[in-house]
């Protein structure tokens, strides 16, 4: 079995975290990965919200390719308003996660949804906001990050 994860990216203010987007980064076919390789691997990446963990949007392809996604193509499970478990739970776990790693002003993290609850896979330091703002169908830089960045 493979992992389709989440990517939560969240900015280090005075503060404290404060998480910008999720993206559930959704495997299909015989991938082996959750990367949508800039939309050749046909994985899907669907928009979450950040208060429910509930998908907004999920897509496939980028740019000018990108199409949404009303059903996983291989399962047929509705994807609009599916709800991951331990979303609140996952959330709290990468905001205590990133008080760790004060110093790293953007941390994108990596998340699993397993049968024990929610697992941290990895941070990443740098990383593509590109499928994130594809999925979300709207910028990265936004009221939300203005606030973030006004306030050190």
């Amino acid at each position: 079995e493979c992992i389709s994860g989440v990517r939560l990216i969240l900015v280090m203010t005075e503060a404290g975290p404060q998480p910008l987007f999720a993206t559930w980064k959704i495997i299909t076919g015989n991938n082996m990965t959750d990367n949508d390789e800039h939309g050749r691997s046909a994985n899907l990446n669907a928009a979450l919200d950040l208060r429910t963990g509930c998908v907004l949007r999920a897509v496939v392809g980028s740019g000018l390719g990108t199409r949404e996604v009303e059903r996983h193509p291989d399962t047929g499970v509705v994807l609009p308003g599916f709800e991951l478990p331990n979303w609140q739970e996952a959330m709290a776990l990468c905001c205590r996660g990133a008080r760790v790693f004060p110093m790293l002003r953007w941390q994108h993290w990596d998340i699993a949804f397993g049968a024990g609850g929610p697992l941290l896979l990895e941070l990443n330091v740098t990383g593509g906001f590109g499928p994130d703002q594809n999925a979300a169908r709207r910028g990265f830089f936004d009221e939300r990050l203005r606030q973030a960045l006004d306030s050190d």
